[in-house]
């Protein structure tokens, strides 16, 4: 299995991306042959894709460099700019660690709040197959909460051991498995929009700097981790009311230098990159902005999911900001029109995502030149996306282009074809 960039790694070849392009556009004038210079170094993109978003920046870069009217391009953060789910890895740590600040009668407040009343949607069952009701599985969650917070107590960050001290405990090992197997059924039962608020409020308690801290130490942990499957299981002495029930997720976080160098690449050629992600704002602001990581954004670039304080909630609150949209789907679209079309009065000049979450914003804009698709081999809207960018591959002026992914590795692939988990088999379509 071919080995993740470091940090380290990935930090000098996003450093040296910064200055690459502004070094070869000053060779430029010497030649007066900009076209045959590579703006961007191959590492592991699809040529085809390159290509295409070389000649999108060729033909619209290095004009105004007016802040208002400079072009500019929007990435998904999420299995785009990275491999894996930041908000999804750091409420896992969060599980596993117990880093949460909430006293019980705020967890069980928020608790219910997000899994509502009657039975869960059909897909969430325990592993006899029997229906899991919300109450019961708030009650049980509630119960193993209470128990660990007074043996452990409320710490925003614990030690690297606590993980190990804990693994055996089957109070903990309950609490695992339930509390993510709640996560999906909200999404399953209520929406991914109502579930994307919910695992926000359960970050309140923490502090700007302790959230910071606590992004910090997940992504460190998760970047060091082989990606793998893993399973969470209730332990069988522990079923509660709600009964027993599993969990498996994906245990993936990868850098991806390709977009920290094309990142530097716009900013040398004068057009703006921006990121509109359905993740916490301000999980994604550590992440994209840390120079540790490579990706060296400025902050106001970063636009994402926001909450304000309102009754026992204090940050980041529990309650929609006014006049701020949820940015997913169509509202990732209203989000770009709002903080960026209407100042600058164009749409987006490119835009890159890899989920249905992302189609809206793929194709809203009539002014987007290009879309780039990270291919992760969906079905649905963006797989319907992806049909096209497949029968797009000989045009020489595409909409929608693909780029490939190893999703063993987290890396890229130098074709627009991707190799699913547990296979070695590259696949151009779901």
């Amino acid at each position: 299995m071919t080995k993740p960039f470091t940090r380290r790694q990935f930090a000098t070849v996003a450093g040296l991306s910064s200055l690459a392009p502004g070094l070869l556009a000053t060779g430029a004038h010497a030649t007066d042959d900009t076209t045959s210079l590579p703006l961007l170094p191959p590492l592991k993109w699809a040529p085809t894709t390159r290509r295409a978003v070389e000649a999108v920046i060729r033909a619209h870069g290095r004009g105004s460099q007016d802040a208002t009217t400079r072009p500019y391009a929007v990435f998904d953060w999420d299995n785009t700019c990275i491999s894996g789910d930041c908000a999804e890895t750091l409420f896992r740590f969060m599980i596993d660690n117990l880093c949460f600040m909430l006293t019980p009668q705020q967890f069980g407040t928020f608790l219910q709040r997000g899994l509502g009343h009657g039975l869960l949607a059909p897909t969430c069952r325990t592993v006899t197959g029997q229906r899991v009701n919300a109450h019961a599985l708030a009650v049980d969650l509630v119960a193993d909460y209470t128990a660990l917070v007074r043996s452990y107590g409320l710490q925003p960050l614990r030690d690297g051991g606590f993980t190990l001290r804990t693994a055996a405990d089957p109070i903990m090992c309950s609490f695992r498995a339930k509390l993510y197997f709640a996560y999906d059924a909200m999404m399953a039962s209520s929406g991914v929009d109502h579930a994307y608020r919910w695992v926000i409020w359960m970050l309140n308690g923490h502090t700007p700097d302790s959230l910071r801290q606590l992004v910090q130490a997940s992504n460190t942990w998760h970047l060091g981790q082989t990606i793998t499957s893993v399973t969470w299981h209730t332990p069988p002495q522990r079923p509660g009311q709600a009964g027993c029930v599993s969990h498996t997720f994906m245990q993936c976080l990868r850098l991806t230098p390709e977009i920290a160098t094309l990142h530097g690449c716009l900013r040398a050629q004068g057009i703006d990159a921006y990121v509109c992600s359905a993740s916490f704002v301000d999980i994604v602001r550590i992440f994209a902005t840390d120079p540790q990581y490579g990706y060296n954004l400025p902050a106001e670039n970063v636009m994402g999911v926001r909450m304000h304080p309102d009754g026992d909630a204090s940050y980041p609150g529990d309650r929609d900001v006014p006049h701020w949209p949820l940015t997913y789907r169509q509202g990732k679209v209203t989000a770009i029109r709002q903080a960026l079309a209407r100042q600058k009065g164009h749409g987006p000049l490119m835009v890159f995502g890899d989920s249905d979450g992302d189609v809206d914003m793929l194709h809203g804009f009539a002014d987007t030149a290009l879309s780039v698709i990270i291919n992760r081999c969906l079905s649905g809207p963006i797989g319907a996306l992806s049909r096209r960018a497949a029968q797009e591959q000989s045009a020489s002026q595409p909409r929608f282009v693909l780029q490939g992914r190893n999703e063993n590795t987290g890396e890229w692939r130098p074709d627009p074809a991707s190799i699913p988990y547990g296979s070695t088999t590259p696949r151009l379509l779901a």
